[in-house]
């Protein structure tokens, strides 16, 4: 990716760091600074893979652990730590990542835990937003399904169409999202055009508002809470 960033005349350097140690996260934010100067977009896309390899073996318990220590403390701690630049920047988007079942659920031990940390980014999220915006502007992307190693590798042809039967209405493709879906909309919600944004916004696509359900949604606009969540089509 770096190198075909570069060749398209792009500057681009790969880091790696581990976001639920502070000293890798800190190590990682000086390293960008140094490269670039300035921190303009943050995506809090790190998540602990329970689904898969090693992962997949661990107990109900350390899967938890895993999550929160990667998905909720991570993204907080990360949060707090560019936040402040962005604010002297006087400009800024962060960016967290949701699910869109931590809304409505899914039966299952996983989905329990992973609805249960998604459910504590999305209100971290909102108060954040709160705290330091408008500058920076801090918002949600709920994504539902993706075509993942795990939608392709280990959910059977049963599961998979089940998935594909919760979404309702016709006009809504019925498929699993692409990661380039989610990358677009990660890149709409951080590009400039989007300034005038509300703040602790909570995007989804329309297969998350099919499965949320159409009467929640208009509920939730008639009375007034419309600012809280915004579709991207």
């Amino acid at each position: 990716m770096v190198r075909r960033l570069r060749q398209a005349g792009g500057r681009a350097v790969a880091r790696q760091a581990d976001v639920a140690d502070k000293a890798a996260l800190d190590a990682l934010i000086r390293a960008v600074l140094a490269e670039f100067g300035r921190i303009d977009v943050w995506v809090n896309n790190a998540g602990a893979d329970i689904l898969t390899g090693a992962g997949a073996a661990a107990t109900d318990r350390q899967k938890l652990e895993r999550l929160i220590e990667i998905d909720l403390k991570g993204t907080i701690a990360a949060c707090r730590a560019v936040a402040p630049l962005m604010q002297k920047q006087g400009r800024g988007s962060i960016i967290n990542m949701g699910w869109d079942l931590s809304l409505h659920g899914l039966a299952g031990a996983n989905p329990q835990g992973f609805a249960a940390v998604k459910a504590g980014i999305l209100g971290f999220t909102r108060a954040l937003a709160r705290t330091v915006g408008p500058a920076p502007r801090v918002n949600l992307l709920a994504p539902g399904w993706i075509r993942t190693a795990f939608a392709k590798g280990y959910m059977d042809a049963a599961y998979y169409q089940a998935r594909l039967d919760e979404i309702p209405l016709d006009w809504i493709p019925r498929r699993l999202e692409r990661a380039a879906e989610v990358i677009e909309r990660r890149l709409k919600q951080a590009a400039e055009e989007s300034r005038k944004a509300m703040p602790g916004c909570v995007y989804h696509s329309p297969v998350i508002l099919a499965q949320a359900g159409i009467r929640w949604f208009i509920q939730l606009v008639r009375s007034g809470h419309s600012d809280l969540i915004r579709v991207s089509y």
